[in-house]
């Protein structure tokens, strides 16, 4: 499974269940992806917990990825417009792209965000094969092992 997160889903990196979480990632050969540029804004957002979200992510190895090279990506018109009602950002256009990309090529996607955009469009994602969770909803769901 490929497992996209938002900048609101980074918070499973701080948290004290983030072993298991790690454990499930690594055991399961899943793995974690988000846009290459998504440090400006995590930055901001959780600056305070920033070396300790990196020396997590340090033990996922070769299972987390930054993705560059989405910007070009064409997401389809459905999709895009619904995006652009829910006031997604420029950073939210880049999470679906990537999710899009991985769809593509085959795996299971989960698109784990708390932003509306993204709640408000779920069911035209998973027509692409993109299953979009909401933060408690995956980490439930994916720390129960269902």
């Amino acid at each position: 499974m490929d497992i996209i997160l938002d900048t609101n889903a980074f918070r499973i990196f701080t948290e004290n269940d983030v072993h298991k979480f790690i454990d499930n990632v690594v055991k399961k050969c899943d793995h974690i992806y988000v846009p290459h540029d998504i440090n400006k804004e995590l930055g901001g957002r959780l600056y305070s917990s920033l070396n300790l979200i990196r020396e997590r992510l340090r033990k996922l190895d070769r299972k987390y990825h930054e993705e560059s090279g989405i910007e070009n990506i064409q997401l389809p018109k459905f999709i895009e417009e619904n995006l652009e009602n829910n006031k997604a950002s420029e950073l939210d256009k880049k999470v679906a792209k990537l999710a899009l990309k991985r769809s593509k090529k085959g795996n299971k996607v989960y698109l784990v965000s708390d932003d509306r955009c993204f709640i408000n469009t779920s069911v035209l994602f998973e027509r692409l094969g993109i299953f979009v969770k909401s933060y408690e909803e995956f980490k439930k769901e994916y720390l129960s092992g269902q």
